[in-house]
């Protein structure tokens, strides 16, 4: 549902704010609709359009994890900006702006891959992530090969508590 409407809504602007305030309203309108049958329909979201020429990303994080940028061994985080959309009625939301440089990673992912417990019911947690993305290289395949196979040994069989997800982005040399 989301992804379809963003979908529309990003092939006629490229604001974040503009973009997430009118899916905000839409996941609004249904929980106006369905108030009755307590079906509110609400999610995480982040949403960045970056600048290929800059490198520039303007982008509104609604309760989603942080963004993390690798930057050499620096670890960056690029946390929410505002709530989670379809709770509220909101006419704008807050737009953060970050600039990439080239060599940079960019990493977006699910709270599953955070919150997932193993046998022992430790989570794999935020350091758990920051020291992997850390230290896993080769392109972006082989990154995400590399965590995901890091994050099936750490859970050990188990499944994940939720949807594990991640995608990642690497910043080269303007030209």
């Amino acid at each position: 549902l989301m992804y379809g409407f963003i979908h529309r809504a990003a092939r006629q602007s490229c604001s974040p704010d503009a973009v997430v305030t009118d899916l905000n309203t839409f996941l609004r309108s249904f929980a106006k609709r369905s108030d009755l049958l307590d079906h509110y329909f609400s999610a995480t979201l982040f949403f960045g359009v970056v600048d290929p020429r800059t490198l520039t990303m303007h982008y509104v994080n609604a309760g989603h994890p942080a963004g993390l940028v690798r930057r050499g061994d620096e670890i960056l985080r690029l946390p929410a900006t505002s709530h989670p959309v379809g709770y509220f009625d909101q006419e704008h939301f807050q737009v953060g702006t970050f600039q990439f440089t080239a060599a940079d990673r960019f990493l977006l992912y699910t709270d599953g891959l955070v919150d997932s417990p193993n046998q022992l019911g430790e989570m794999f947690g935020a350091e758990r992530l920051d020291d992997a993305f850390r230290r896993l290289n080769g392109d972006h395949m082989v990154f995400l090969d590399r965590l995901f196979a890091e994050i099936d040994t750490f859970l050990a069989g188990q499944a994940p508590f939720d949807d594990c997800t991640a995608i990642v982005m690497d910043f080269h040399r303007v030209t």
